[in-house]
């Protein structure tokens, strides 16, 4: 309803040979025919999968480095990693007071600081808020600019939780970000990029994140399943 990129979800009952199996959770596959086109309006670059170790650190220049930490979805013949070996240099080895300027002209962290406020408030710490993977950026042609996508959401809220109680899911700082997730602690180092996430959560805990909205969508999908 945001406009940010993640998967269609929706349930079906599945049939084996006439058996029902059961009521299954259908998820939309991030793919470069329908996902990135309906989603994005490109498909032309290359898609990265954040896994398995897809944390964002920096290990240097070789892009064979990082073969066994992200998944290269697309142009695989190809298999170019220059663009994303380039993403990770700005992010992790740009100074302070330089990093917006130049990390906005690589990736949209407009639209990224409403992804991760939306991690944080449905406490989805098996993302690359806590755990640093399950998520696909896609390098967009048409402004040469990294998008984030969303994905595997199913350990939201606190089912997965980082080794905490659930007083401290509940009290979760929109500020959490451990040491080795530089999307995160890079940033928040910037004033600019620190103000737009909280008025970003501000804006989703105000107005989205509320009895009045959410309510209605837990009782109809309630119904939907039972």
């Amino acid at each position: 309803e945001h406009g940010l990129n993640a998967p269609r979800t929706h349930f079906a009952r599945v049939y084996l040979n006439g058996t029902l199996w059961g009521l299954y959770t259908v998820v939309e596959e991030v793919d470069v025919k329908d996902f990135l086109m309906n989603n994005i309006g490109d498909n032309v670059g290359n898609l990265f999968k954040g896994d398995p170790q897809g944390d964002m650190q920096w290990f240097g220049s070789t892009p064979s480095t990082y073969y066994t930490k992200y998944e290269l979805k697309t142009n695989e013949t190809l298999n170019d990693w220059t663009d994303l070996v380039n993403l990770l240099n700005v992010l992790n080895n740009t100074a302070s007071s330089s990093l917006e300027a130049q990390f906005d002209a690589v990736f949209d962290m407009d639209s990224y600081v409403y992804t991760w406020a939306t991690h944080s408030l449905f406490a989805n710490l098996d993302s690359y808020l806590g755990s640093g993977h399950n998520y696909y950026i896609y390098h967009d042609s048409t402004d040469n600019k990294f998008k984030f996508i969303t994905w595997d959401t199913n350990e939201a809220f606190g089912n997965f939780n980082q080794g905490m109680t659930i007083t401290q899911l509940e009290q979760l700082t929109m500020f959490y970000a451990p040491s080795n997730r530089p999307l995160h602690t890079k940033t928040l180092a910037v004033s600019n990029y620190q103000q737009k996430l909280v008025t970003a959560f501000c804006e989703l805990a105000g107005t989205e994140f509320t009895n009045e909205k959410m309510d209605p969508k837990i009782d109809s999908l309630s119904n939907l399943i039972r």
